[in-house]
């Protein structure tokens, strides 16, 4: 399994957006004890969506990621990510950031 080898190597494994529905998507799968992480918010999911996750992640507790999945390029109006506490330095580092809570989630409207 994906999630297990990544775990098992050090990293971690963020759910994104596990409460999208699109008319590609047959079912919402939900992974809570093969996964570190949830996104929520993500700019471009809804308030039912990311409330949702939110819920899913505390029930479970799993942490909170944010992010944008910006396709709209210079017409995004709404931004939401993390910001470390520290400067970046490896993928590595990135990683151990995370997992320390090195992070504080934003979310952004312009």
């Amino acid at each position: 399994d994906y999630l297990t080898t990544v775990r098992n190597a050090g990293g971690l494994a963020i759910h994104a957006h596990p409460f999208r529905e699109q008319g590609y998507i047959e079912m919402i799968r939900l992974l809570p004890r093969h996964v570190d992480g949830v996104e929520s918010p993500n700019a471009n999911r809804t308030p039912f969506e990311n409330q949702t996750a939110a819920e899913y992640a505390e029930k479970y507790g799993l942490f909170l990621f944010a992010g944008t999945d910006n396709h709209r390029g210079k017409d995004q109006t709404r931004f939401c990510g993390i910001d470390t506490e520290q400067k970046v330095q490896s993928e590595a580092h990135f990683v151990h950031l995370l997992k320390q809570g090195k992070f504080q989630r934003f979310d952004i409207q312009r």
